[in-house]
C-alpha cells in the first residue's frame, strides 16, 4: 500500500552514497538552470549582478580614463547599446572618435548658443506635446548627438524651468497686449473633467483689434474645486477675469447649456450669457426629431445589419454585379463598390449627436436601391445562410414612406447641418450671422398645414430623441413600419417652435450685431418692425457714444488756419468723418456674404469712427463653444494615462503656451548676446 509522503517531503532528499539507514536530512538542491549563450556583443562589457533592490541588473565593466571600471547598473540588457554608445562612444565596432572631443574651445557653441538651441527643443516639446522625459531617452540623445554634437542636450527637469520661465515671460506680455488692444472682449468657456477625474475651466477670449484684426486668446485652464457648482465656476471666472484685467470689458461669455454653466454667467454682473448655437441646435432637433423615434431605432437597426465583414462584402458584390441599382440624385457622384466598407464604416450611427445621424441617413439613402436589390438577390440563392440573411433583412427593411420620409429629413437637416458648419468653423466671429440663419432656418422647417398653434408647444416637456434611453424606451416596439402621415409635418411644427423658444430671433442684441455687420445690415429677413427697432437702437447707442466721446476726448492745440482751394470740396477724401454716421452707413449697399466684414469695416473706420468702435463690440463675439472644445481635445493629447500626475499648474502652462504662442515672434526671454 503506498505510503503518503509528508508536506515537508518534496523539500528533502537523501545525499548520495548515504546508507539508507544514516539518519541525516539535507535541503534539496535545485536543478542547475541552463542559462541560453550570450551571444550580443555587449557582454565583452557587461556582468550580470543586482541592483540595490536586489532585481537582476547587468553591470558595465567599461574601464574609465581614471583606470576604475564604470560599474553602471542597467534593468535590461537592450539598455546597454545605448549605454555603451552615449557614455562610452562604444559600438560593436569598438571605441568611435568621439565628435564632441574632436571640437576645439573655439568650436564648440557659446552658452547663448547652446540656450537659444534648448528654446527651440522647448518650444518642440510644448508644440507637439511631447513627453517631457523625451530628452532623457538614450535613443533620443543618441541622435540628437549624431546630428550635432556641440549641442548638449538638457535634462527633463531643465525642459520644465524653461517652460515656467516662457510662461512669466510670456503672460504679462499678453495681458499687455489685450489692455492695449482691446475695446471688449468675448469669452467661451467648458467644463472638462480629466483622466484624473479633475474638473478644468477652460476660457477663451476674442476680440477685434484697431485694425479689425480677429485675436484669439487662451486665458487659462482653470483647475475648479468639487463640487462644480454654478458658485464655484463663477469664483474661477471672477479671479480669471481681475488676473487679466478685463473684467470692466468683458461683456459676454458663450457656453454650453449646462445650468451650472449658465447660472454661473448669470451671477458675474454686468455679463449676458450666450448659449453655444451648435449645443442649443442639438436641443432644438433631438426635441423635433422625438415623434419619429421609432423610425430613427429602425434605421438604426438596419444600419447596424451592414456593419458585419459578411453584410458589406454582399453589399459591395451586388454593387459591382449591378450597377444600374444605384439610385443617385442628379449631380451626385456614384459610390465606388471597392470602398463599400470604408463607406459604411462612415456611416455608423453615434445616438448622442443628431449630426451623426444626419450624415448616416443620407449616406444610406445613396445605397437604397442597392439595399433593396440585395434582399431579392439573397432570396435567390440556394444555400441556408443566404435565404436566412434574405429573410432577416427582409424582416428589417424599412418601408417606401419611410425610405421617402428619411429623405425628407435629410433635406431639412441639411439646412441646420450648413448652419452648424458656418457658425462653428467661421474664422469671422458669428454672432452677427446668427438670427439671419436661424429665421432662414425657420422658412424650410415651417409646416404646410394650418399655421395655428406653431408657438403654442411646451417644448420643455418634449424628450430628446438622441438623449439618454430611459427605461420604457427600452420596450419600445419597432418591428411594425411607421405610419408617416402627417409625421413630416408635425417634426416641422416642434423644429419651428423650438427654435423660437431657444434662440429668439428676435433679440434686440442679436439684431444690433447683425444691422453692424456690412453683410446682413438690410435686415431683409425681418419685419420692418424689427428692422425699424433695431435702427432706433442703434442710433441711441451711438448718439451716446458720440457724446461720451466728446465729454471724455481733450481739446487738440489750435492748428495754424489755411487758406482753402475753391476746389477743396472736390478733392476732399470719400473717406472723411460722415456728418451722421448711422444714416449714411443705411445708405450704403449691403455687401456679398461670402465678402470679408471685417477689411470692409477696417476700410471705413475713419469714414464711421463711432460705429466702427461699435462694430468691434459686436463683430467679436462668438455664438459657438468651439474654440474652448478645440482647447480640450489638445488637453486630452496631453493630459493622456501616462502623464495623469502632471502637476496642474503645468499642465495649464504648456497649454497655455501652446495656444498663444503664436501671438509673439518668440516665448522665450531674448537672450543676451
Amino acid at each position: 500500500m503506498a505510503q503518503h509522503q509528508s508536506s515537508i517531503t518534496p523539500f528533502l532528499i537523501s545525499p548520495p552514497n548515504v546508507p539508507p539507514n544514516e539518519d541525516s536530512i539535507q535541503p534539496v538542491r535545485k536543478k542547475k538552470k541552463i542559462s541560453r549563450k550570450k551571444t550580443s556583443w555587449i557582454w565583452e562589457h557587461f556582468i550580470e549582478g543586482h541592483t540595490d533592490n536586489d532585481e537582476p541588473a547587468i553591470i558595465c565593466q567599461v574601464e574609465k580614463e581614471n583606470g576604475t571600471k564604470c560599474n553602471v547598473k542597467l534593468k535590461h540588457d537592450s539598455s546597454g547599446i545605448s549605454h555603451l554608445w552615449s557614455i562610452h562612444k562604444m559600438t560593436n565596432n569598438g571605441k568611435q572618435p568621439d565628435k564632441q572631443q574632436k571640437l576645439n574651445v573655439t568650436e564648440k557653441y557659446s552658452e547663448a548658443q547652446q540656450d537659444r538651441l534648448r528654446q527651440f527643443l522647448v518650444n518642440w516639446v510644448i508644440d507637439d506635446l511631447q513627453p517631457f522625459s523625451v530628452v532623457n531617452s538614450p535613443s533620443f540623445r543618441i541622435f540628437c548627438n549624431e546630428l550635432d554634437p556641440a549641442f548638449l542636450i538638457p535634462e527633463a527637469k531643465s525642459v520644465k524651468a524653461m517652460i515656467h520661465q516662457a510662461y512669466n515671460f510670456t503672460y504679462p506680455r499678453m495681458i499687455e497686449q489685450i489692455g492695449k488692444e482691446a475695446k471688449s472682449v468675448a469669452l467661451t468657456a467648458d467644463l472638462w473633467t480629466g483622466r484624473n477625474h479633475k474638473g478644468f475651466l477652460g476660457i477663451t477670449c476674442s476680440y477685434l483689434d484697431a485694425d479689425f484684426i480677429l485675436k484669439e486668446v487662451i486665458l487659462a485652464i482653470e483647475y475648479v474645486r468639487y463640487p462644480h457648482t454654478a458658485e464655484h465656476i463663477a469664483e474661477c471666472f471672477e479671479n480669471i477675469l481681475k488676473q487679466w484685467n478685463i473684467r470692466h470689458i468683458t461683456t459676454t461669455i458663450t457656453t454650453d447649456n449646462g445650468s451650472n454653466m449658465k447660472n454661473s454667467v448669470e451671477l458675474l454682473n454686468g455679463i449676458s450669457w450666450i448659449g453655444c448655437f451648435a449645443h442649443t441646435l442639438q436641443l432644438v432637433v433631438g426635441k423635433g426629431l422625438y415623434v419619429a423615434k421609432t423610425l430613427i431605432l429602425r434605421v438604426e437597426r438596419l444600419i447596424d445589419f451592414f456593419m458585419t465583414t459578411k453584410q458589406s462584402k454582399r453589399l459591395e458584390k451586388i454593387q459591382k454585379e449591378h450597377p444600374s441599382l444605384a439610385n443617385n440624385e442628379e449631380g451626385d457622384e456614384p459610390i465606388d463598390a471597392a470602398k463599400t466598407s470604408k463607406y459604411l464604416n462612415a456611416i455608423a450611427d453615434v445616438s448622442t449627436r443628431w449630426y451623426s445621424s444626419y450624415l448616416a441617413w443620407r449616406h444610406l439613402t445613396k445605397l437604397k436601391g442597392y439595399i433593396k436589390g440585395l434582399v431579392n438577390h439573397l432570396e435567390l440563392e440556394s444555400d441556408p445562410d443566404s435565404r436566412k440573411d434574405a429573410k432577416l433583412l427582409k424582416n428589417i427593411m424599412i418601408s417606401d414612406d419611410e425610405w421617402s420620409l428619411i429623405l425628407d429629413l435629410t433635406e431639412i437637416l441639411s439646412h441646420f447641418a450648413d448652419a452648424t458648419n458656418y457658425l462653428g468653423e467661421s474664422k469671422y466671429c458669428t454672432y452677427s450671422s446668427m438670427n439671419p440663419t436661424i429665421i432662414e432656418i425657420m422658412k424650410w422647417v415651417r409646416p404646410s398645414s394650418s399655421n395655428n398653434g406653431l408657438t403654442d408647444i411646451d417644448v420643455d416637456r418634449i424628450n430628446d430623441a438622441f438623449g439618454e434611453v430611459s427605461e420604457l424606451e427600452k420596450d419600445r416596439e419597432i418591428n411594425t413600419p411607421v405610419d408617416t402621415y402627417d409625421l413630416l409635418d408635425q417634426i416641422k411644427k416642434i423644429l419651428y417652435g423650438a427654435l423660437i423658444h431657444y434662440f429668439n430671433p428676435t433679440s434686440s442684441e442679436a439684431l444690433l450685431a447683425a444691422l453692424l455687420d456690412p453683410r446682413f445690415k438690410n435686415l431683409h429677413l425681418f419685419t420692418q418692425n424689427q428692422k425699424q427697432d433695431a435702427i432706433d437702437e442703434l442710433q441711441n447707442r451711438y448718439s451716446k457714444m458720440k457724446l461720451e466721446q466728446s465729454t471724455t476726448s481733450t481739446t487738440p492745440p489750435a492748428q495754424p488756419r489755411k487758406k482753402r482751394s475753391l476746389f477743396y470740396a472736390f478733392t476732399k477724401s470719400s473717406t472723411s468723418t460722415a456728418e451722421n454716421e448711422v444714416n449714411e452707413y443705411l445708405a450704403l449697399d449691403e455687401i456679398p456674404f461670402e465678402s470679408d466684414p471685417y477689411a470692409w469695416c477696417n476700410d471705413r473706420k475713419e469714414k464711421f469712427p463711432v460705429l466702427s468702435q461699435l462694430a468691434r463690440k459686436k463683430l467679436g463675439i462668438r455664438v459657438a463653444s468651439t474654440p474652448s472644445e478645440r482647447l480640450f481635445s489638445d488637453v486630452g493629447n496631453l493630459l493622456t494615462v501616462e502623464r495623469t500626475r502632471m502637476k496642474p499648474e503645468l499642465f495649464s502652462r504648456v497649454m497655455f503656451l501652446k495656444r498663444n504662442g503664436h501671438h509673439f515672434s518668440s516665448i522665450h526671454p531674448h537672450l543676451k548676446k
